[in-house]
């Protein structure tokens, strides 16, 4: 299932579909912000913040979050871009 859905998301990247936000990949791996704020040791209300585009992460914790997640770095960049802000 996570090869699956790790597929899902690059070939939307690559194909110019619409962006992924961070909440619809968590989505796709079944995973919940909680799951999530502790996997990075964060908390919850911070990755609400990066979800709901309210905050940017850092640097750091953007990589943190494409191994989590299990994605490329720019598919993580991607959720946070003005271009992908404005297709909502």
């Amino acid at each position: 299932m996570i090869t699956f859905s790790y597929n899902i998301i690059t070939e939307s990247y690559y194909k110019g579909v619409k962006n992924m936000t961070l909440q619809e990949i968590l989505n796709l791996r079944n995973m919940t912000q909680k799951t999530l704020a502790i996997k990075l040791k964060v908390t919850q209300p911070i990755v609400s913040f990066w979800c709901n585009s309210k905050r940017t992460p850092t640097f750091a914790n953007m990589q943190k979050l494409a191994e989590v997640l299990e994605v490329d770095f720019q598919t993580i960049v991607k959720c946070f871009t003005k271009d992908n802000k404005e297709e909502e």
